[in-house]
């Protein structure tokens, strides 16, 4: 007697319609090779670190045509294989090309990592 295992296959979708998406979104979702995966919340720690670093950078680059984002500005890689939330990013100069929501060129993405995150973000989301 053999076992059956049910497999369910998630549907992919394009990184253009993760963006439309995204805007109607009750919450943060992230891209990957065109899968979308639900972000979970941060720790009180997580939550005053980040903190902690946007004031830091903020006063540092008060003087220079730099913009500090927090979470809540996309990123997107430059070929639109992922799109994620970083903890806060930079962007000096001209602000990129994408949409209001959604940053192509940072100059800096800060992550802080947590033991249950570390592993992804120094490895395929770095990579990105």
């Amino acid at each position: 007697m053999s076992a059956s295992i049910a497999v369910t296959a998630f549907p992919t979708m394009p990184f253009e319609e993760y963006l439309r998406h995204e805007e109607r979104a009750n919450q943060k979702n992230e891209y990957f090779y065109g899968h979308v995966y639900a972000m979970a919340g941060g720790t009180r720690n997580h939550s005053l670190i980040t903190s902690a670093a946007i004031g830091a950078l903020s006063q540092v680059l008060a003087s220079r045509d730099c913009s500090v984002f927090e979470s809540n500005m996309l990123i997107a890689t430059p070929n639109q294989n992922a799109g994620f939330y970083p903890d806060l990013s930079v962007k000096c100069g001209a602000v990129g090309a994408g949409s209001e929501r959604a940053e192509d060129k940072p100059t800096v993405i800060v992550e802080v990592l947590s033991p249950s995150t570390r592993n992804y973000d120094l490895s395929e989301k770095r990579a990105e």
